[in-house]
């Protein structure tokens, strides 16, 4: 599931003439431990029930970050889904067409959000540029112009 989404994640950057994205352990480890800790306690937030804020989980994981941004989905079945919506609203769109970004991390469940979602699967996506590591691109005008439909 992770390399379906890291796919079509760089399918989006690539059709935008974005650079693309790169799998960062560090991320991946937050973006998983956030996933699985809405799901076993039920809840569906950007911060976890003590607060900790996606940027606080980045950098418990060790990732050591200047730009850092988080998407969640619960009642997606599948990745293409998943990042079907994501693209169609403005926010999500954003994260994943952000071109200060350089890594990514992912995270997936198979059990959904009963208070939240009614189908299978919730994934977050963490984003982030590495403290001292340039910005990829500075094209802004894909993440301006977001939401953009699959």
């Amino acid at each position: 599931m992770r390399a379906a989404i890291l796919c079509l994640v760089n399918q989006e950057r690539k059709r935008f003439h974005l650079p693309l994205l790169h799998e960062n352990a560090k991320l991946d480890h937050s973006a998983q431990a956030h996933t699985d800790d809405m799901v076993k306690r039920n809840y569906f937030s950007h911060y976890s029930p003590n607060g900790a804020a996606p940027w606080d989980r980045m950098s418990a994981a060790g990732y050591n970050w200047s730009w850092a941004g988080e998407n969640i989905a619960t009642g997606y079945p599948t990745p293409a889904s998943v990042i079907d919506a994501w693209m169609s609203d403005v926010g999500h769109c954003q994260n994943i067409l952000t071109p200060q970004f350089h890594d990514i991390g992912i995270g997936v469940n198979p059990h959904g959000i009963r208070k939240v979602g009614s189908g299978p699967a919730t994934w977050t996506q963490d984003f982030g540029l590495r403290r001292g590591q340039n910005p990829p691109s500075n094209n802004q005008r894909p993440m301006n112009g977001c939401p953009h439909g699959i």
